[in-house]
């Protein structure tokens, strides 16, 4: 007689798995970006709209990226996920220097100012986030750029965005349901993107 054992996937862990797929930074940032640079400013052209959303989701997402999966083929990195620390300075370096480029080039091609802004906060969310996972642990890159996104919108575009808060929860309990972070972590990484967002954002 032959048993048949079906296992399935709770829900929760579903709905988790979901949540980390669909908020992971290089995702999260392309809308935002497109949002930043001007989509819904009359001023601005559809030319320069997608010149200056070419220039920076380029330098935050498709060439980090590319450049992980080099270091990943060379052996540079154990995986996408930079899990050994020994090799997180050169990878956060690579990012940093990414995001610093973009920065750079949003700004020569007249990028609007919130886009400067936020590209500035990403790298300084990135070199903060380095040194803290350098020195104690692994904070959430999840979590920090959902953070980052959540205070960054309703300060730029106003409380019509302030629902984009719940985001930070929602990924913070994905991100331990799956045990890809511990709460610390996950509270560190909040903190650093609503930090860095809030003072970036109101003081320049």
């Amino acid at each position: 007689m032959v048993v048949w054992s079906l296992t399935r996937t709770p829900a929760y862990i579903i709905t988790a798995r979901a949540i980390s797929a669909v908020m992971q930074p290089t995702v999260t940032i392309i809308p935002l970006l497109a949002l930043f640079n001007g989509f819904y400013e009359p001023r601005i052209t559809v030319a320069h709209w997608f010149l200056w959303c070419c220039v920076t989701i380029t330098c935050a997402t498709t060439l980090p990226s590319i450049l992980f999966l080099i270091m990943l083929k060379r052996g540079t990195i154990t995986d996408l996920h930079v899990s050994n620390r020994s090799e997180r300075p050169f990878a956060y370096g690579v990012m940093i220097l990414c995001y610093g480029v973009g920065t750079e080039l949003a700004r020569r091609t007249g990028a609007p100012r919130r886009t400067i802004l936020l590209m500035a906060a990403m790298t300084l969310c990135l070199m903060i986030g380095a040194a803290v996972n350098q020195m104690v642990f692994k904070c959430s890159l999840h979590t920090m750029s959902a953070a980052l996104a959540a205070v960054a919108l309703p300060i730029a575009y106003g409380r019509a965005f302030l629902p984009a808060l719940a985001a930070i929860g929602a990924v913070g309990w994905a991100r331990v349901t799956l045990r890809a972070h511990t709460a610390g972590e996950m509270v560190a990484g909040a903190i650093v993107g609503a930090v860095v967002g809030t003072l970036v954002f109101t003081l320049l």
